[in-house]
């Protein structure tokens, strides 16, 4: 089940173009922990309404865990995402047992480093109520929260999430190898916007995204070619 986006355009009086309502299949990437989530989700819903409209609704501690993966996997490039995060945590007020329930599902969807990155962005920055409890426990399948930060040379006090790649948010080998082999199908927005080609050419970005992917990875291991060539020996 890859990633597929629905469209539904609705007019109102008062809009001036028709809202879009975007909806995500694939959360994580990963159909494998995908198919986790929705069965979990699917199994614990219960009815609800929205404009009185009834509709299935997944548990809280669900819904939280789908903003700290969906925020992750664009790697918190907007605030608004952060903001819905925090503003989320406010109004589900979780209890420890919902605490303690989201850890482990979290676990269980190998979302866990998803998790840790999201809850640390949003107690920094918006001094969300999360228990201390719960970067412990998160932490020890990853790093510090400290760590996730790094000093602003504009402001010392102003902390920046250090930069990361999605790759480093999977724990698993094996969730690491497909994530690889379904970058080098789909190419990153970022290589697109680099290296433009024309359709009938599009079958160039397998080796174009194999390519800057081996070369961050040097980039960032190793000094050198000569190294790079010394250590895979």
């Amino acid at each position: 089940m890859g990633e597929r986006s629905n469209f539904i355009k609705k007019k109102f009086e008062e809009d001036q173009a028709p809202s879009i309502c975007e909806l995500h299949w694939a959360p994580c990437f990963n159909r494998v922990l995908d198919k986790k989530f929705l069965e979990s989700t699917w199994k614990e819903s219960s009815m609800s309404a929205f404009e009185d409209i009834p509709l299935q609704r997944m548990p809280k501690e669900n819904e939280l865990l789908f903003l700290l993966t969906h925020g992750s996997k664009h790697r918190w490039e907007k605030m608004s995402y952060l903001l819905d995060l925090h503003q989320f945590i406010l109004w589900a007020n979780f209890s420890q047992q919902d605490w303690e329930r989201m850890i482990e599902k979290a676990f269980c969807f190998g979302w866990n480093r998803f998790c840790l990155l999201g809850l640390a962005l949003s107690k920094n920055y918006y001094k969300s109520p999360i228990p201390e409890p719960v970067f412990d426990i998160l932490e020890k399948s990853w790093i510090t929260r400290e760590e996730i930060f790094s000093v602003s040379k504009r402001s010392s006090s102003f902390p920046l999430p250090r930069h990361f790649t999605l790759l480093e948010l999977f724990d698993s080998k094996k969730h690491k190898f497909f994530f690889i082999l379904k970058s080098l199908r789909f190419p990153s927005s970022e290589i697109v916007k680099t290296y433009r080609l024309p359709f009938f050419l599009s079958f160039l970005y397998i080796p174009l995204s194999a390519f800057v992917a081996i070369r961050g990875w040097i980039q960032k291991n190793c000094s050198s070619l000569r190294e790079f060539i010394r250590r895979i020996q």
